[in-house]
């Protein structure tokens, strides 16, 4: 088991944009509005990242290529793996962490 990376998560995959409402819901914050095609978003991110560079402009840009890939395409992990070596298995379910975790922040 040294050296193995295991990941952590739930039974069933979950939707990325749902999650970021969801968050977005219990810090009190307004939802996203509209979408942004990840072609154009990509464009717009290889600018930001050139001007980034050439301006020698301090920290990272707002956005960036890799943010755009990540946030585009959908990700899966099981937690197969950390189930078979340690017996792994959710105990609350995500909406449960999140209402923990915002009533943990709000005391």
């Amino acid at each position: 088991l040294r050296g193995r990376a295991y990941f952590i998560g739930q039974e069933h995959p979950v939707n990325l944009w749902q999650f970021i409402g969801e968050i977005l819901t219990h810090a009190g914050c307004p939802p996203v509005r509209g979408k942004l095609p990840a072609t154009v978003a990509y464009r717009l991110a290889t600018v930001l990242e050139f001007l980034y560079a050439t301006l020698r402009l301090p920290g990272e840009p707002p956005l960036t290529r890799l943010m755009v890939h990540e946030l585009s395409h959908s990700h899966w992990f099981s937690h197969a793996a950390a189930e078979r070596d340690f017996g792994y298995t959710p105990r609350i379910s995500i909406e449960e962490g999140l209402r923990r975790t915002f009533a943990q922040q709000a005391t």
